[in-house]
């Protein structure tokens, strides 16, 4: 509730009743066998049953623990800005709604998270995992949101189809139409690594060098592959590949 109310202002939210899970601790031998989402589902029925809005939990952001999270019906709303000095990973709010009310109230804050860190994954968020950004674009309701290009943009992007542009003579284009297509609805579809590679490249504006890094790759093979990348989402946006 102090988290909402401090970042979000949300003051109805603090005046819900919830319950926030502390820690699971599931014995090695019995991970992996639904053993913490059965003690979820029935924390969850003993809040639905009772007069309980929401169930949430704070935690230092893995792609597993996101992916167990979300799959528990869990949504992320808030990612610290900075590091835990001692795990080195961003703690992260998620969120159960059970009431209405706060189901819009975690919606509209999932798409806030979701927007603060793609503006922010060249600052704050720079060295984060690419894994963890993907899942964290990746959460809450998928929707598509418009973008609106003006002409010269239109006309870069129909260059870098044609073949006249690249990467450096538009990126601020580029920029725009990869932040769109993150916090949309992720359309077209495309290989996970593929926006990986955009997510370390555009988003965090890295070198060339500092991608092919990232993933341990020939820069310029990193190049090329974006190159064809940012090829078909062109075509998506303007409209040839729908």
């Amino acid at each position: 509730p102090d988290l909402m109310l401090k970042y979000y202002g949300y003051d109805n939210f603090a005046r819900a009743k919830g319950l926030r899970v502390v820690r699971i601790a599931t014995h090695p031998e019995l991970q992996g066998r639904g053993v913490g989402s059965f003690a979820l589902k029935k924390l969850v029925e003993y809040a639905e049953a009772g007069d309980y809005s929401w169930v949430g939990a704070v935690f230092g952001a893995t792609d597993s623990l996101l992916r167990f999270w979300m799959k528990n019906g869990f949504v992320p709303v808030h990612v610290s800005p900075k590091r835990n000095p001692e795990s080195g990973e961003y703690s992260t709010a998620v969120i159960r709604p059970l009431r209405p009310a706060i189901r819009d109230i975690v919606r509209t804050t999932n798409f806030g998270m979701k927007l603060r860190l793609a503006y922010e994954l060249d600052n704050f968020y720079r060295n984060m995992e690419p894994e963890v950004a993907l899942i964290l674009f990746s959460s809450g309701e998928r929707r598509g949101v418009p973008l609106d290009l003006t002409t010269p943009e239109k006309r870069k992007l129909r260059r870098l189809v044609e073949g006249g542009l690249h990467y450096d003579a538009l990126s601020e284009v580029i920029y725009r139409m990869v932040i769109n297509y993150f916090i949309g609805n992720m359309e077209p579809k495309m290989e996970e690594r593929d926006m990986l590679y955009l997510i370390e490249k555009v988003l965090k504006k890295r070198t060339w060098k500092g991608v092919g890094d990232v993933f341990n790759r020939d820069p310029m093979k990193v190049a090329r592959r974006i190159d064809r990348i940012l090829y078909g989402l062109a075509r998506w946006y303007l409209g040839d590949a729908r």
